[in-house]
């Protein structure tokens, strides 16, 4: 163990190594959940189950576009950087932030904040943290702040991966986040396995508690690559294991907890030592172990990320009651200025109220009036100033200059500001007077006049290139900046100059212009908007029928007639379109073409009844209207038909030798090259009177086995479900007399039957099982069925009760009746 931590170390300072040289040549792969893919839908998923609990504030589609963009956009480099949390050591990836941190800190997202006098804490552009995302909402662009909170959403969804909590940056595989990249916008609908389940959005009262959470369930009970019992690391641990065959039909050895499938164990025999070695990966061939971990991790991304969502609104309205964060926002000059003003009028009242209870004493002579021997008795007294009433005036007139500062700030720059007047009260001596102390303007910094732009010299129409040179005119000797880049140019003796911006972003963008002098004084911007539509026009293909595809990997359906088909150009324009049908047939490809001026169609698909596998693909291309020339093409997508592609394929209705009701069923894939889908689906009886629900999947061309009670129905076996059926689970589950099942699967909330036996009145048969014969028979057709006659071991080693005696049947294995016999 010892040696093992030594090599795991040193591997993990070459990783850093690495990720350190290369932070600014190519992001790694330590980008969590796919960008392109599943953090978009885990986003979207995560705003649609919002929406399903919280009705009563739901999110537009447009504000769950941004989130979507917000959560994609958060993995530019080097922010995916400190998108690690650990929770055991409260440690980011090597000594940078942890995500925890970093979703919070406003002063490390904005990078270098503006540190002049008039700089607002929120001003910084590359600033998406969670205290921004409330300001934006409550103050400022609800688009950015819709954006800045699906940043958030993305790092909560990072701490449900577990490379991302175990300290693992897999700069080169993860198996997991590999497996994951499968789940895209299109085909994954978490949200109604969850509302099925009666899931509930995880809720916190603070942001932290959400990382604290997920991080340490993604740590504690699941493996990264290089984390497999790593000592640093206490957790998690195997509680079980079994044997499960896979698709090359080899049995392997799998390591369990309590949410499934942990680890794949491998054993060695040291001839040297007599010793077994084990070897431990999370990476099987069917992907059972990502599967599962997926199946979980998942469903906590959704459930906290709309947690989070729903917090996010709670603390729009705790600032809209508190104005903590507007406060914050304030500018060094706003704060002075507001805490000037507070206690000038604090020191007012308190003048005011001093006067309003310190009348005059007539009965004492006053010091003011001179007597002479009697001689003036009749003289008018000479009044001395009231210094309070001089207090009063210099106050106030104190005030209106600083309301007048704070008006002319808006248009002013923090050099201008300061030259302004300022008075200072001071008090000398017994008796208080005022002197006045002033700065004046004579010092003000010089006015620059912006720089101008020449060329391009029309921003109306879009670019076809996002590399644009921009010239123009300014004073010489004055520095030519943007907030676009670092780029630089200093304008001639002539007043000439030019900048090349090149990467600009696809669509429309703000940019501006800025000139600079020796002394660092700045002008005001040159703003310009312009759009970049350089990319070639493509079409989007999609079938709505894959929405309801039984693989991840390509659209395999249940044969339909029909399809519907839409696409969309990426540019506007006008377009005819063909869509192209390709199809196998007669030991060929064949092609047939509709021609369309619309961009939808439903085409028929042409199959015949017994069009088992069958390949249709499907390719739209454009076509100038002016000239008929096609210009651009969709992708091919393929869709695969067969009519009964998941059957009931064996019931064990009569139990075993060595108990009656150790019943068991087997499920069939007829696909030749594709794993089919469980989720969603589930068994009942033919009255439906109980329900077994199914998850997981099925092999190309394998078996699913579902033993009654435990897994020990078939000892010799593993079962892909245990669950139980029947009123009782200690008695038998079939009604001997009226055996019949139905096999369905539920579809945007409605229930569709896929397969269904006949039924059959057993009460006085032989024990045995019920086999399916042929693959193009329909499964209600009574012909297609034959009761078990025995096992030969050529077909697959028999199946043994739990007490190993042969069962009436061929659980995992082929039917029996399945085989033409000669003999």
């Amino acid at each position: 163990m010892a040696h093992r931590k030594f090599v795991v170390d040193k591997t993990k300072k070459i990783i850093e190594l690495i990720i350190i040289c290369s932070i600014f040549v190519y992001p790694l792969t330590a980008l969590g959940y796919s960008t392109l893919t599943t953090h978009r839908a885990i986003t979207n998923e995560s705003a649609k189950f919002f929406n399903h609990y919280y009705p009563d504030q739901p999110l537009a589609d447009g504000q769950i576009s941004l989130l979507v963009k917000g959560s994609a956009d958060e993995d530019t480099p080097p922010r995916w950087l400190n998108h690690f949390y650990d929770p055991v050591y409260n440690r980011g990836f090597r000594g940078l932030l942890s995500s925890k941190n970093w979703a919070e800190n406003t002063s490390a997202q904005a990078l270098l904040i503006n540190k002049t006098p008039l700089a607002e804490y929120f001003s910084a552009s590359a600033d998406y943290s969670w205290e921004r995302a409330i300001y934006d909402y409550v103050y400022g662009d609800k688009n950015r702040a819709f954006e800045a909170l699906g940043h958030t959403l993305h790092l909560i969804q990072d701490a449900t991966v577990p490379d991302h909590t175990r300290d693992d940056a897999h700069p080169i595989w993860s198996t997991y986040e590999s497996y994951a990249k499968r789940y895209e916008l299109g085909n994954t609908n978490l949200v109604t396995k969850l509302v099925v389940q009666n899931s509930q959005p995880i809720l916190f009262a603070d942001l932290g508690q959400y990382f604290d959470y997920l991080a340490s369930f993604s740590n504690n009970n699941f493996f990264s690559d290089d984390t497999i019992f790593y000592p640093d690391y206490s957790k998690p641990k195997i509680i079980s294991e079994r044997i499960e065959k896979s698709s090359d039909n080899k049995n392997y050895r799998f390591g369990l907890n309590n949410f499934g499938k942990l680890v794949l164990i491998g054993e060695s025999f040291n001839h040297q030592t007599g010793d077994i070695n084990k070897t431990y990966l999370i990476n099987d061939l069917d992907k059972k172990i990502p599967s599962d971990y997926w199946a979980n991790l998942s469903d906590k991304a959704v459930l906290g990320s709309a947690g989070v969502i729903k917090l996010f609104f709670t603390e729009v309205e705790r600032e809209k009651q508190t104005k903590r964060l507007f406060e914050k926002n304030k500018n060094l000059v706003q704060k002075f200025w507001d805490n000037l003003n507070d206690k000038i009028g604090s020191l007012l009242a308190s003048v005011n109220f001093a006067g309003a209870n310190n009348e005059p004493d007539n009965s004492s002579t006053s010091p003011s009036v001179l007597l002479d021997d009697g001689a003036n008795q009749d003289q008018e007294p000479v009044e001395e100033p009231d210094p309070i009433a001089e207090l009063v005036k210099k106050i106030e007139e104190l005030k209106r200059e600083i309301e007048q500062l704070k008006q002319n700030q808006v248009n002013q720059d923090a050099g201008s500001l300061i030259a302004s007047t300022t008075r200072i009260i001071s008090s000398g001596g017994s008796s208080s007077s005022f002197k006045d102390l002033v700065i004046t303007d004579e010092q003000s910094d010089p006015i620059i006049s912006p720089p101008i732009i020449t060329l391009p010299a029309d921003f109306s129409q879009a670019f076809a290139t996002n590399t644009i040179i921009f010239s123009g005119t300014a004073s010489s000797g004055l520095v030519i900046f943007n907030d676009f880049n670092h780029e630089l140019a200093t304008a001639s003796t002539t007043g000439d100059w030019q900048v090349i911006l090149t990467g600009l972003p696809q669509g429309t963008s703000t940019i501006k212009f800025y000139a600079r002098d020796n002394d660092n004084n700045v002008s005001e911007p040159t703003t310009i908007n312009l759009t970049v539509d350089s990319l070639p026009l493509a079409i989007n293909l999609s079938i709505s029928n894959c929405d309801q595809s039984l693989a991840v990997e390509v659209c395999y359906l249940i044969s339909t007639s029909t399809l519907n088909l839409a696409w969309s150009p990426t540019k506007s324009g006008h377009y005819n379109y063909d869509l192209v049908k390709t199809s196998y047939a007669m030991g060929e490809w064949g092609d047939e073409t509709t021609s369309s001026a619309e961009t939808s169609i439903s085409v028929s698909t042409g199959l015949e009844a017994n069009d088992f596998n069958k390949e249709i693909k499907w390719q739209v291309l454009a076509k100038d209207a002016g000239s008929g020339q096609v210009i651009a093409s969709s992708s091919v997508t393929s869709t695969i038909f067969h009519p009964r592609p998941i059957v009931i394929n064996e019931l064990g209705w009569a139990g075993t030798t060595a108990s009656s009701s150790d019943e068991w069923l087997e499920l069939r894939n007829f696909a030749s090259n594709y794993n089919l889908d469980l989720n969603n689906h589930y068994l009942t009886d033919a009255d439906k009177t109980w329900q077994v629900d199914l998850s997981g999947s099925i092999p190309a061309q394998g078996y699913y086995l579902i033993e009654r009670g435990d897994d020990g129905v078939i000892s010799n076996r593993s079962a892909n479900l245990v669950a139980n059926w029947g009123a009782d689970p200690l008695a038998k589950g079939f009604n001997s007399s009226r055996i019949g099942l139905k096999l369905w699967r539920t579809i945007d909330g409605q229930e569709e039957l896929i397969d269904q036996t006949p039924e059959w009145d057993k009460s006085s048969a032989t024990p045995t099982s019920l086999e399916r014969t042929w693959e193009d028979k329909i499964s209600t057709d009574l012909s297609s069925w034959e009761d078990n006659s025995g096992c030969e071991e050529g077909d697959g080693p028999c199946a043994l009760d739990r007490a190993g005696n042969q069962t009436f049947g061929t659980p995992g294995v082929i039917n029996f009746a399945s085989i033409p016999r000669l003999w």
